[in-house]
């Protein structure tokens, strides 16, 4: 698919902000701008040709083009070349752009244009999906088996050794409500907000939902223990999910230690085996790496204070349901 890619230097805004991008391929715009993937004409436009030239002078394309940093008109590359429509569209874009605004356009490679975008947002660099039902270009787009229905509305995220396996079991046995498939590495958790499962995106996520075939009566759920301590579990599943019901379960921070030193001795872990508890939670900077990877798994999921803080700055206390055990 051929390419071009056009910066826009706001000359007027100084050092403050002086990149505008817009990223766009040479191929027919798509939903951004009501040119869908068939074959459309100017008078067969929806709403009627008038409707695309208030998108274009002034509207809702030339507000996408002039407040968003970067702009991206995905498109197919056969039907550019069946209609002139897109073409039709830019020109009149660039064209009112240039007379109304002090914007100059010039080109630059795509991987150009990203390398500036992360220099100006470089806290971007790392993704955060939004949920795609917040915009209405968004989810008209997507087909109905990766609707948003199939999103949990309710999470249990832990924290670990504390029963959470139990109040899956016992959940998922109400007739209305839906757990999230097992997974083949992890059995009833999905791991998503919390490690690199993240990076596989939300259709991934997506597909551990099943559909149902009385969606309206099904409460979707998942658990995941491990979100409760990870630093950037809060921030993702807030951006995605802010909906969502949260419930954490509280226990003894030193039962719940305790249970998951013997969780490890269980499973075989030398630096279990070879330590008592005590020699594990009182152990100094000298001990070993594992010493402290394993002390480490004991105490920081019981510091829930400053767990709960942390969610708490994404989901207000109303979705956040403390169960203590």
């Amino acid at each position: 698919m051929s390419h071009q890619t056009m910066v826009k230097y706001d000359w007027q805004s100084g050092s403050r902000n002086p990149w505008i991008i817009c990223c766009l391929l040479q191929v027919l715009p798509r939903q951004t701008c009501g040119l869908f993937t068939h074959t459309i004409f100017y008078k067969q436009y929806p709403g009627g040709p008038e409707e695309l030239d208030r998108s274009i002078q002034g509207g809702e394309l030339f507000f996408t083009l002039l407040f968003n940093p970067v702009s991206i008109f995905m498109t197919h590359l056969s039907n550019y070349g069946n209609d002139r429509l897109g073409l039709y569209t830019f020109e009149g874009l660039l064209k009112f752009v240039r007379c109304w605004t002090r914007l100059r356009v010039q080109t630059l490679p795509p991987l150009a244009v990203a390398e500036k975008y992360f220099q100006l947002f470089p806290a971007e660099r790392k993704p955060l999906w939004q949920n795609p039902c917040d915009d209405k270009r968004h989810w008209e787009i997507w087909s109905k088996e990766n609707s948003c229905d199939r999103l949990p509305q309710l999470i249990i995220i832990g924290p670990q050794k504390t029963g959470t396996t139990a109040l899956h079991a016992f959940l998922s046995l109400h007739p209305a409500l839906t757990p999230s498939l097992p997974s083949e590495s992890s059995f009833e958790e999905v791991q998503f907000f919390n490690g690199n499962n993240y990076y596989k995106g939300i259709d991934w996520y997506m597909d551990f939902f099943p559909v149902s075939s009385n969606t309206s009566s099904k409460l979707r759920f998942e658990k995941t223990a491990n979100y409760f301590e990870a630093e950037a579990a809060p921030e993702r599943a807030a951006a995605l999910l802010p909906r969502a019901r949260l419930i954490a379960v509280i226990t003894s921070p030193t039962d719940r230690a305790y249970s998951w030193y013997q969780h490890q001795r269980a499973h075989g872990d030398p630096t279990a085996l070879n330590h008592t508890f005590l020699e594990v939670v009182s152990a100094g900077p000298e001990g070993s790496s594992a010493l402290q990877a394993l002390q480490h798994r004991c105490l920081n999921p019981g510091l829930f204070s400053t767990h709960v803080q942390r969610w708490l700055q994404y989901y207000p206390a109303t979705q956040v349901s403390p169960r203590s055990q």
